[in-house]
């Protein structure tokens, strides 16, 4: 995909997408992959100025790696299992009204209850241990993994895999996140 079609997706501004890239690209430049979930997660929390208005913003996490689903005529897609949203959006109603018990709000609080956090725990190691001996998944389980965890997390994310490999992952999430059903 190139800068001026993900920029029309997204509906923003070419250069918008190239300052979230962060170098001088040309609006014909290919992005990658991993540059396009940059750029949707970035877009989706909204520009700096939107960020210190106040509006809450809030991740969705889906069983299904790119969810997608219409809002006012527009496909909007989850980008790696997670899709962030403006509360009160168009977006956030949208999702909220579907219903759909694979996608659920992420809370950065753990579950109070034992219980809870038992199955959370049982369905992430169901997710990412999904390997026909028990593997690691590292695309699809990983990712799903780490979908729960902004980018300003990700470096935990990395010590806690460093010190404890993908269990570890599993424990930080147990530990700092919960999430709620639609």
């Amino acid at each position: 995909m190139k800068v001026h079609e993900l920029a029309k997706d997204l509906e923003v501004d070419s250069s918008r997408v190239i300052e979230i890239l962060g170098d001088n690209r040309h609006h014909l430049a290919e992005v990658t992959e991993d540059e396009m979930e940059k750029v949707v997660e970035a877009v989706s929390q909204g520009s700096p100025e939107e960020q210190d208005s106040g509006e809450k913003i809030v991740r969705f996490w889906s069983d299904v790696m790119n969810h997608a689903f219409l809002v006012h005529g527009k496909l909007i897609k989850f980008a790696g299992y997670k899709l962030n949203a403006v509360v009160d959006s168009p977006v956030y109603d949208a999702l909220v009204a579907l219903r759909d018990p694979s996608i659920r709000l992420v809370q950065d609080t753990p579950f109070k209850d034992r219980k809870d956090r038992t199955m959370f725990r049982e369905m992430l190691e169901a997710k990412l241990f999904a390997g026909p001996g028990r593997e690691v998944s590292a695309h699809r389980g990983m990712g799903y993994l780490e979908a729960l965890f902004l980018d300003s997390q990700q470096q935990e994310v990395a010590l806690a895999m460093h010190e404890s490999g993908p269990a570890g992952i599993v424990d930080l999430a147990v530990e700092t996140k919960s999430y709620k059903p639609l």
